[in-house]
């Protein structure tokens, strides 16, 4: 059950959310902040970098782990 200070927080917290939100409908675009633009290109690299740096665990390895009396999950459905 929520308390109603808990439920209290959460509408002021959104209601002041919003309102900040909505006092700023137009938003420099990225092109006027280049230290953003430079940390976007970082993670973008490194999510890359992270999408390439390691392979795919082998099967071979996955099978060892789990012991043959047990259901492989592993596989979908």
């Amino acid at each position: 059950m929520i308390s109603r200070n808990t439920l209290l927080a959460f509408v002021v917290g959104f209601a002041l959310a919003w309102w900040n939100f909505a006092s700023k409908p137009d938003a420099t675009p990225l092109d006027d902040r280049p230290v953003l633009q430079w940390v976007a290109r970082l993670a973008k690299f490194g999510l890359w970098v992270a999408l390439a740096a390691e392979p795919p665990p082998d099967d071979r390895q996955i099978a060892r782990a789990v012991s043959p009396d047990s259901v492989n999950h592993y596989r979908g459905w």
